[in-house]
């Protein structure tokens, strides 16, 4: 077992490589608990601080949201999970 970093911390580094092995490892444990639905990664940009869910979402910037949120979603789909 492992431990899947926060995802501010994972924008962070903009490492795309790092994020879409972070997106494999929720695939991969998708798959090992027979999870039918994964209703993550937040692609959402932070545009009020009042807003309750920012914590889930990953930049103010929409090209920096975009490209990691990109990186995460092909690292899940990479263990053949499709998004809807």
């Amino acid at each position: 077992m492992y431990s899947i970093s926060y995802r501010y911390f994972i924008s962070v580094k903009l490492d795309k490589d790092l994020i879409f092995k972070t997106g494999q490892a929720y695939g991969n444990d998708v798959l090992e608990y027979g999870v039918d639905i994964l209703l993550a990664p937040g692609m959402n940009i932070q545009r009020d601080p009042l807003c309750g869910r920012n914590f889930e979402y990953y930049s103010e910037d929409p090209l920096v949201s975009g490209k990691i949120a990109a990186a995460m979603v092909n690292g899940i789909q990479s263990g053949c999970w499709y998004f809807h």
